[in-house]
């Protein structure tokens, strides 16, 4: 997985922390919460109300030592649980086989995909709030 995401303070930044409050139920002066258990279940709930599938996208697959291979995948659901190490996992399929990979490793083929912006969202509050 890669590092925390960082971005500077402007008005997107603003408005992908009051999106993450909202979907937390905190209030506007309040601080978003870190990555645990009961987090990830509380956003895990959020993406299985809005998120739409299939998904086509990709993921990289370590293959050894400094060495990868990045695949084409469709996802059609997302994992019943979650992992606090991994976070929201989701379940596809790649190259006629079922895979089941981290939600932080999927990247949308398609930026204008209406899932693209929860995906994101996630993606930097699983990476800054760890």
């Amino acid at each position: 997985m890669g590092e925390k995401v960082t971005m500077e303070k402007d008005e997107s930044f603003e408005a992908e922390e009051q999106r993450l409050k909202t979907l937390f139920g905190i209030h506007e002066d309040g601080t978003l919460p870190a990555v645990s258990d009961d987090t990830l279940l509380i956003y895990l709930d959020f993406l299985k109300k809005h998120l739409v599938f299939p998904m086509k996208g990709s993921f990289t697959e370590e293959t050894g030592p400094l060495q990868s291979k990045m695949h084409d995948v469709v996802i059609i659901s997302l994992f019943s649980d979650v992992e606090e190490f991994y976070g929201v996992i989701i379940c596809g399929v790649s190259r006629g086989i079922n895979v089941e990979i981290p939600l932080l490793e999927f990247d949308l083929d398609n930026e204008g995909n209406s899932n693209y912006q929860f995906l994101e969202d996630y993606k930097i509050w699983f990476w800054n709030y760890r």
